[in-house]
């Protein structure tokens, strides 16, 4: 045997003793060299489940959780309503105007229970307020009101006479039917008769009182 044909099987023994540690594998030619990769892969196989705002269902969430639609549905000042300031003074006017009158009809009782004020005076008194306060008011209002009521002067002044004349024929009866009653049932009625009449009177709002 020659030296070169010694020399070639001692390396193909080598070669047989150490494979390469790292095989290239043969690549198959009908797969594809850049394969597609999926753009949002999930981290768990298992997607997770969507919280759920009811009270009665058991969820794989902590009891204080949140989520970011709980405050979806909220809704703030869906019925409000916008007030104008001379409105709101107007209608409260109402009020105020009832309030007054309790006062007035108090003070002037205190004051004939005094006797700071006769019942003459007191007569004498209203009616010319009554008077000024009616043509005053007949002179701003220029006679619209009087157009859409269909009132007259003339029915405006019977419905006076016939009050008066009631009035004045009434007293001595109602006067004589409270004798026996006792102040304190008289300042007691008084008391609850203005409250009631501070509650139930209409002050012409909307809402339910």
């Amino acid at each position: 045997m020659s030296a070169e044909a010694a020399a070639a099987a001692g390396a193909t023994g080598a070669r047989d003793r150490h494979p390469h540690p790292h095989p290239h594998p043969q690549r198959d030619p009908h797969r594809d060299p850049h394969p597609q990769r999926d753009p949002h892969p999930h981290p768990h196989p298992h997607p997770q489940r969507r919280w759920k705002k009811v009270l009665y269902q058991r969820q794989p969430f902590p009891d204080n959780y949140v989520d970011g639609s709980f405050l979806e549905e909220l809704r703030k000042n869906i019925y409000v309503r916008q007030y104008r300031y001379w409105s709101v003074v107007l209608e409260s006017s109402v009020v105020i105007q009832q309030l007054s009158s309790v006062c007035v009809f108090v003070v002037i009782w205190w004051y004939m229970d005094q006797t700071h004020l006769s019942p003459q005076q007191l007569f004498a008194s209203g009616l010319i307020v009554y008077l000024l306060g009616y043509l005053l008011f007949d002179l701003i209002d220029l006679g619209e009101g009087r157009m859409h009521s269909g009132r007259t002067r003339w029915a405006d002044l019977k419905s006076t006479v016939v009050f008066v004349t009631f009035t004045y024929g009434f007293s001595p009866v109602l006067k004589t039917l409270t004798e026996s009653i006792s102040t304190d049932t008289i300042y007691a009625m008084s008391v609850f008769m203005l409250l009631g009449h501070l509650i139930f009177f209409d002050y012409g709002a909307n809402a339910a009182m």
